[in-house]
């Protein structure tokens, strides 16, 4: 992982020494999954790497990889109700 190219640059011994900040906190009063800190539109969804990368997903020997996980969207869908519809933007 720390060889990929979104790493370069980043300084993993002040990361192990807990020097490096934070880029985001998120308020301790608040949820800290909640949906106004997604982003459902992603900027790159139609890019020739994206959609590959999507077949790739629904290969059966990679969805064996979460076998036991599930993603409930209705979760989602109820604190953008519950937060108002610029929740999702």
């Amino acid at each position: 992982m720390k060889e990929h190219c979104w790493f370069r640059g980043f300084d993993w011994d002040e990361l192990y020494g807990k020097k490096k900040a934070s880029p985001f906190i998120p308020p301790q009063a608040e949820d800290n999954f909640d949906a106004k800190y997604t982003n459902s539109e992603w900027k790159d969804a139609n890019t020739e790497q994206m959609l590959q990368h999507q077949q790739q997903l629904k290969r059966p020997s990679v969805q064996k990889l979460f076998a036991g996980y599930y993603h409930d969207e209705s979760v989602q869908m109820t604190q953008k109700k519950a937060v108002g519809p610029e929740a999702g933007s």
